[in-house]
C-alpha cells in the first residue's frame, strides 16, 4: 500500500516537472511560485480511488487556492470533492466507503464524515474544544 502511495506522489511530482524539462529554462523564482502543487494524496483502502488537493495561488489575493479531488486509480477525470469549506487531516475509513477530516467551525476544530461517493460533509460530533485535546 505505502508502495503504491509512493509512486503516485512521484507520478504526480514528475508529471509537474515535465514541462520545465522539455522547455529547457531556468526556473525562475516566479516559475516555482506558478507551480500547481500536489498535497493531502491518500489512496483508498481497496486501492480503488485516490483524494488529493491541488494548491494554485491566486495572484489577486495573494494566497493559494487549495482544491479538493477524487479519482479512479485506473486514471480518468478527476472529480471536484470538497467545496470551499475544505479540510484537513484527511483519512479514509477502513472500509473506503467514507473520508473523514478536521474542519474549523466558529473557530474550533470539528470532526466531520463525508461519503466518498460525494455529497455533503456531516459534522460528526460538536465538541466544546479540538478533537484530540485530552485524549491522550
Amino acid at each position: 500500500m505505502k508502495t503504491k502511495k509512493i509512486s503516485v506522489i512521484i507520478f504526480l511530482a514528475l508529471s509537474l516537472f515535465k514541462v520545465n524539462a522539455i522547455a529547457k529554462q531556468t526556473l525562475t523564482p516566479d516559475d516555482a511560485i506558478r507551480i500547481t502543487k500536489i498535497g493531502d494524496v491518500l489512496i483508498a483502502p481497496d486501492g480503488s480511488k485516490v483524494f488529493y488537493s491541488k494548491s494554485i495561488l491566486d495572484w489577486d489575493k495573494n494566497k493559494y487556492r487549495k482544491s479538493f479531488f477524487m479519482i479512479s486509480s485506473r486514471g480518468g477525470t478527476p472529480v471536484k470533492f470538497i467545496g470551499e469549506n475544505g479540510g484537513k487531516s484527511f483519512r479514509f475509513s477502513p472500509d473506503g466507503k467514507y473520508l473523514s477530516m478536521l474542519r474549523e467551525v466558529d473557530k474550533v476544530t470539528q470532526l466531520f464524515i463525508m461519503t466518498t461517493s460525494g455529497g455533503e460533509a456531516l459534522q460528526y460530533h460538536v465538541y466544546g474544544r479540538d478533537p484530540g485535546v485530552g485524549l491522550l
